[in-house]
């Protein structure tokens, strides 16, 4: 009777939640020397000598990069309203492992893999979010040159602020572009309802400081894939969210009003491109499923050589083109599938 009593105590500890904080970190006081050197006390070299195995290193590297993107997944499903218990337990399950100092290859490599397993529950969580929130994505054709008007550009991934911000532009004589991630929110019926939502500008993330250059209006920055801006447009750059640069303006609560004025005071584009360059987005996996049976039909037939499903993103480093060099090289019978970002 005692072990079950103490079984209930134990378990309202561990289900109720703290009512202070249990761990903190201030570093406000520190003077940006002190910062750089408290970095290097805890950065990739110092822990990499602390665990003392080059392997398991870079097991837990791999596992730490890939649970940080997830987290950031994991972080636009809370803004859209959605969260899974199981999903956040197994994360701090996993950051515990990495924050260990030992050595251990086959932890850690199961480690990565339980990472890889979160990843996909995330992104399921992340797009049935999406899709319920927006609509179910579908094939549209989206508009890739230029509009005549004043203009504001929206990169990252988060559409929450792409909603909030079309929002606040109805109606002002603002045209708003998407770029890099952003380019499937044209194909969401909740966000491509807006006429002033006109098309998307420019091509990957790290492409950024010669396409942000050239773009005559603000820009906004959700999410991270942020480099650090050059001076011709850093005045008319934005951040959101965890995004944030020295000396770069940044937006609290998804107020766009000095963003929405700044791009009233551009120059906009002068006229539209005409005919338009078009690409055709929102093949989302509702979309491609139904087609299975055709797609097996033409393999059979020989009018599909092979599929081919690319995961990975190219580097912002000149010679980093790999995804991008494999998809050109590809010969004109395959079936090209693209996942995440």
């Amino acid at each position: 009777r005692e072990g079950a009593e103490i079984q209930k105590q134990l378990a309202s500890l561990v289900k109720t939640p703290p009512s202070e904080a249990v761990a903190s970190l201030d570093l406000s006081s520190l003077s940006n020397e002190e910062l750089e050197v408290y970095g290097h006390s805890v950065g990739v070299l110092a822990r990499a000598d602390q665990m003392g195995n080059e392997d398991c290193f870079s097991l837990n590297e791999i596992g730490t990069y890939g649970l940080k993107g997830a987290s950031a997944y994991a972080a636009h499903c809370h803004n859209l309203g959605r969260m899974d218990e199981d999903i956040m337990k197994d994360m701090h399950q996993v950051w515990a492992k990495l924050a260990s100092p030992q050595a251990d290859m086959e932890g850690l490599l199961g480690n990565a893999m339980r990472v890889g397993e979160i990843n996909a529950r995330v992104l399921a969580l992340l797009d049935d979010a999406h899709a319920t929130r927006f609509g179910v994505p579908e094939p549209t054709q989206v508009k890739m040159s230029a509009t005549e008007g004043k203009a504001i550009l929206v990169s990252g991934h988060d559409l929450g602020d792409l909603e909030a911000l079309l929002k606040q532009t109805e109606g002002k004589g603002v045209n708003v572009y998407t770029h890099g991630e952003m380019l499937p929110a044209h194909a969401y019926p909740a966000l491509k309802k807006y006429p002033h939502l006109v098309g998307n500008y420019g091509t990957a993330w790290q492409n950024q400081k010669f396409e942000f250059a050239g773009f005559p209006g603000p820009i906004v920055v959700t999410t991270n894939c942020i480099l650090e801006p050059r001076r011709i447009y850093k005045k008319r750059l934005y951040t959101m969210n965890e995004v944030g640069l020295d000396g770069v303006q940044h937006i609290e609560n998804q107020d766009f009003s000095q963003v929405i004025a700044q791009a009233l005071n551009s120059k906009g584009f002068p006229r539209t491109v005409d005919p338009p360059e078009i690409h055709t987005v929102g093949f989302n996996h509702r979309a491609v499923l139904p087609l299975a049976e055709q797609v097996i039909q033409a393999v059979q037939d020989g009018a599909l050589s092979r599929i081919v499903l690319i995961g990975g993103c190219d580097g912002s480093q000149w010679d980093r083109n790999y995804f991008t060099d494999l998809a050109e090289e590809l010969p004109e019978d395959t079936l090209l599938l693209t996942l995440g970002c």
